[in-house]
C-alpha cells in the first residue's frame, strides 16, 4: 500500500513539471510573421518562480519579475500559455495578424495567496494570468530586463 501510494504521488508531481525547449521553431521562412511582446511586473507572490512562456503544450521562454521577451511568430491564433512549474497552464487565445504588434500582460492568479494556508493547493491552481494590454511606450519598459530567446 505505501509503495502504490508513493508511485501515485511520483507521477502526479512528474506530470506537472514541464521545460523550456530552446530550439522551439516560432517563425517559418517566407510567412507573414507579427510581433509579441510579453512582459511580468514585479509582484510579492509567486516572485520566486519563474513563468515560463509557450503555446500547444510546448514552452520556448521564461520570465522573472520585472522582464519582459519580444519575438517574431508567424501570424495566425495561438492560445499562448504560461505557468509556473508543477501547477497548470493558464491558456490565452491570441489572433496575430501579419505585420502587427500584440502585448501581453502577465499577472499572478489572486488565488496564489491562499497558498500559504494550503501548500498542497499549490500545484492545483495556475499561478499566473495573461491579458492582452494596449502596448506600453519604451518608458514603460524602462525598469524592466529583456529576455533574448535562445
Amino acid at each position: 500500500m505505501k509503495v502504490r501510494f508513493l508511485a501515485v504521488l511520483l507521477m502526479v508531481l512528474a506530470s506537472g513539471c514541464s521545460t523550456i525547449s530552446p530550439n522551439m521553431t516560432l517563425t517559418t521562412e517566407g510567412s507573414p510573421q507579427a510581433e509579441v511582446l510579453i512582459y511580468r511586473p514585479g509582484a510579492f507572490p509567486a516572485g520566486a518562480n519563474g513563468m515560463m512562456i509557450g503555446y500547444g503544450d510546448e514552452y520556448f521562454g521564461s520570465l522573472r519579475n520585472n522582464q519582459y521577451m519580444r519575438f517574431q511568430i508567424d501570424a495566425g491564433t495561438y492560445d499562448f500559455q504560461v505557468k509556473a512549474n508543477g501547477s497548470p497552464a493558464f491558456k490565452l487565445p491570441v489572433k496575430l495578424e501579419p505585420d502587427a504588434t500584440v502585448c501581453l500582460r502577465s499577472s499572478i492568479n489572486p488565488a496564489v495567496t491562499g497558498v500559504a494556508l494550503l501548500p498542497f493547493a499549490a500545484n492545483l491552481i495556475a499561478w499566473f494570468h495573461l491579458n492582452e494590454v494596449e502596448c506600453p511606450d519604451a518608458s514603460a519598459l524602462a525598469d524592466y530586463s529583456e529576455v533574448h530567446l535562445q
